[in-house]
């Protein structure tokens, strides 16, 4: 997963911090057994400061007692880019990130607070990608269901290439060789 969202669409956790657990947004991965929830919000203020946490915020006394923790990371951006699989914020390392020891099987992804009704806006703006190790269920179009087809509104889904198993072979005369490889640009965080 990959979100890139403006930092001045999220919660803002300065107007009151003992709400944050129900009005940020929140990407939530579910194995059935056990749940991994992180929180994308901001921190108000002179300069926005976009917040990563993971976990039940609401265990926290204050915002600044959550930003010092582990499973917190923060940048000062108007736009700030989470890559779940790198487990980076803006580029940075972000170990809350690291979830990948923590669930296993098949998962199902969902977001959760993503729009504020009373008031009639999104709590996050920005897009977002996720890669799908596996198959899809698809509709009777051939398109995966809960997606539309590529280049229509979104969200949309396509099959993409993630790795490459490969055999090379050099024969001359006197000589074979033959290479085995895999191309990988970077491993799944989550196996």
């Amino acid at each position: 997963m990959r979100f890139e969202a403006n930092t001045s669409s999220l919660y803002d956790a300065t107007i009151s911090f003992n709400d944050t657990d129900e009005r940020a947004f929140r990407a939530v991965v579910d194995d059935g057994t056990d749940t991994w929830t992180m929180y994308l919000f901001r921190e108000g203020g002179t300069d926005d400061r976009f917040v990563v946490h993971v976990g039940d915020p609401s265990g926290f006394d204050d915002l600044s007692d959550l930003l010092g923790n582990s499973s917190s990371c923060d940048v000062v951006a108007d736009r700030g880019v989470v890559d779940v699989r790198a487990q980076t914020l803006d580029g940075a390392d972000c170990p809350a990130l690291d979830f990948a020891d923590d669930l296993d099987g098949p998962v199902s992804i969902r977001y959760e607070n993503a729009y504020n009704s009373t008031l009639d806006e999104s709590r996050i703006v920005g897009g977002y990608d996720i890669a799908v190790n596996g198959t899809v269920a698809t509709n009777a179009t051939g398109h995966p269901e809960d997606f539309t087809a590529p280049g229509e509104t979104d969200p949309t889904a396509r099959a993409v290439v993630y790795s490459v198993n490969y055999r090379s072979s050099y024969e001359r005369e006197t000589v074979r060789n033959v290479r085995d490889g895999r191309y990988a640009p970077r491993e799944e965080a989550y196996p």
